[in-house]
């Protein structure tokens, strides 16, 4: 079961805060995210895990490729993931959408959603 919700509510701003300063300074090449699923998202295919450390110099392409082979999903199914509600574009660089969204504690939240896309 996906934790992200439980982590923003028991989590301090604070201590998130210091979690993404020791992260900056251990891995000065990743960025910290935390992955949320819509509330219609499948219990079966959420992962346990919810935050990654994912490197600067991926696109959103190579991200939400490494979450479709972690759910093990068919590839009729479509994935999306949106940020602050804006669908993100596959072909833009994480930093950019980081850079652009980020919140106050330095994490970036995507919300996930899948939808079967050929019928």
């Amino acid at each position: 079961m996906n934790n992200a919700g439980n982590f923003i509510k028991n989590v301090t701003l604070e201590k998130r805060k210091e979690i993404t300063d020791y992260i900056y300074k251990k891995f000065p090449d990743k960025l910290p995210i935390i992955v949320e699923y819509s509330h219609d998202f499948p219990k079966d295919k959420r992962l346990i895990k919810f935050k990654f450390l994912v490197p600067k110099k991926f696109l959103m392409l190579e991200f939400t490729s490494f979450l479709r082979n972690k759910m093990e999903l068919d590839p009729s199914i479509g994935i999306f993931i949106f940020v602050d509600n804006t669908l993100v574009k596959q072909g833009d660089h994480i930093t950019t959408i980081y850079d652009k969204y980020v919140k106050e504690d330095n994490f970036l939240y995507f919300t996930l959603n899948i939808e079967n896309v050929y019928g």
